[in-house]
């Protein structure tokens, strides 16, 4: 339900969902056949791959897509370690949905979007 709801936002705001899937080894697979733009992925997944571990392997497979992480813990450590690994966005699910769609469009200019904290 959640991802439908994502889905739905996204392509509200005019921005093209190539994809949606429910869990982590689906995603590395997804995404080195699309090479999407932009990723949006939760941290916290099915059991498998985790979202860090989905970013890892996706820049091991030279997939440039830009990655925004969603989660719902507001860690600073857990955003430094998202960042180190490649991340270009660490959001807090709780964000509007605006907010989302605005890091979206900052990923795809080059910058970042990380919480101040």
């Amino acid at each position: 339900m959640v991802r439908e709801r994502l889905v739905q936002l996204l392509t509200e705001h005019g921005l093209i969902v190539v994809g949606a899937v429910g869990d982590g080894h689906l995603l590395v697979d997804t995404a080195i056949r699309l090479r999407p733009d932009v990723i949006v992925t939760d941290i916290s997944m099915p059991p498998g791959l985790s979202g860090l571990d989905v970013l890892t392997r996706l820049k091991a497979e030279g997939v440039e897509s830009k990655v925004i992480l969603l989660t719902m813990h507001d860690d600073v450590d857990l955003a430094s370690r998202a960042a180190c690994a490649g991340a270009s966005g660490f959001l807090l699910k709780h964000a509007a949905g605006d907010e989302l769609v605005d890091a979206i469009h900052h990923v795809l200019q080059g910058r970042v979007q990380f919480p101040p904290s």
